[in-house]
């Protein structure tokens, strides 16, 4: 039985329920580990001792990074070679990313303006507002914390818009060429303050991971079922790995980066995709609100603390806070997805049609 074999040149019209489910499970690893972080700071402050978070909870940004780079040369696959392309592929990305996050930067920095104490960072000052709204790396965090991740989309966006001038086979080769240069220079002539600290960190090689298993997939390559679970066994171990050589720079892009690059070759390069049946719309459902989940969960999850550990205390009370936060954050996600980013998405979409842009 082959590990995997190669065949016809695929299209990029695929659809994956497999990565809708790894980006819903993504967003619960990132809203688990907040909420782990602040029951172990609680615990902590009582001089108890907390459980330390589960590997598989710091390795959601390689998850979500590698993820990216796989879906950036699957739905702009057919956009290379040309001018047009490129402005598809910018009106795209800046009709997604950008219009949403800045709403929710403004509501919560006017939060942290009226309770400051809801801010981990302090006091909200011009500079901190003004390089969230243009993802520019700043000193300290964003005002959405979690939203120091977005500057690293932003710069491989710009890097990989510049790719599709070219055609295919040259133009992802050029995003590579130019994600590996970037980095190592950094490395060479670092350590660099931000925003070069941020933009020539090595996770930014995580793209580069997704990117080669999305040209793997375009050019026609496919695991059997045992190729399959092979791919996934070693993305598991290479995870694993993790916690022997810890946070160590390259030593993380190759365990949790590599690993989680496995994963995704296992979900994806198969002759047919993945199907979960009847469950697959659900699973779509959940995947299209993991944006206002990764948004709006460090202050929801905030907030319920400032109410529970009013009354409750200890390892069970801390467990707890984490399965009712993750709870509450899950169902208030779905009425902000629903009142806020699906109505949002569908105007964006409506007006950049209406304009011809796309």
């Amino acid at each position: 039985m082959s590990l995997f074999k190669t065949g016809n040149i695929r299209d990029g019209k695929e659809q994956f329920e497999s990565l809708d489910l790894l980006r819903f499970i993504a967003s619960m690893m990132i809203i688990l580990f907040h909420a782990h972080s602040i029951a172990l700071k609680d615990s902590l402050s009582h001089g108890e001792q907390f459980f330390p978070a589960p590997i598989w909870w710091y390795s959601c940004i390689e998850l979500f990074f590698t993820m990216s780079g796989f879906l950036m040369i699957h739905m702009s696959r057919n956009l290379y070679g040309s001018a047009r392309g490129v402005k598809i592929f910018a009106v795209r990305r800046g009709i997604r990313t950008p219009p949403l996050y800045w709403i929710y930067t403004i509501l919560i920095t006017a939060i942290f303006l009226i309770k400051p104490s809801l801010s981990a960072e302090g006091p909200i000052d011009l500079r901190t507002f003004l390089c969230s709204i243009f993802f520019y790396p700043n000193i300290g965090d964003p005002v959405i914390a979690i939203g120091w991740t977005l500057n690293y989309e932003i710069f491989f966006y710009c890097i990989f818009g510049a790719s599709i001038f070219l055609p295919f086979s040259k133009g992802w080769k050029f995003a590579v060429a130019m994600l590996i240069g970037i980095v190592t220079l950094g490395q060479i002539f670092g350590p660099h303050p931000n925003p070069w600290g941020v933009w020539t960190d090595f996770l930014m090689l995580d793209f580069v991971i997704g990117i080669l298993v999305a040209v793997a997939f375009h050019r026609g390559l496919s695991f059997g079922n045992v190729g399959t679970g092979l791919s996934f066994c070693i993305g598991i171990l290479l995870i694993l790995c993790y916690r022997w050589v810890g946070n160590y720079g390259l030593f993380r892009v190759a365990t949790m980066g590599v690993g989680m690059g496995c994963i995704i070759a296992a979900a994806t390069l198969r002759e047919k995709p993945i199907s979960f049946g009847k469950y697959g719309p659900i699973i779509t459902l959940l995947s299209q609100q993991t944006y206002t989940m990764y948004l709006c969960h460090i202050l929801v999850l905030k907030c319920v603390q400032l109410v529970y550990f009013r009354f409750f205390w200890g390892f069970w009370a801390n467990l707890g806070y984490i399965i009712l936060g993750t709870i509450i954050t899950l169902l208030v996600a779905k009425v902000l997805y629903e009142a806020i980013e699906k109505p949002l998405a569908a105007t964006l979409r409506r007006q950049v049609k209406r304009l011809g842009l796309i």
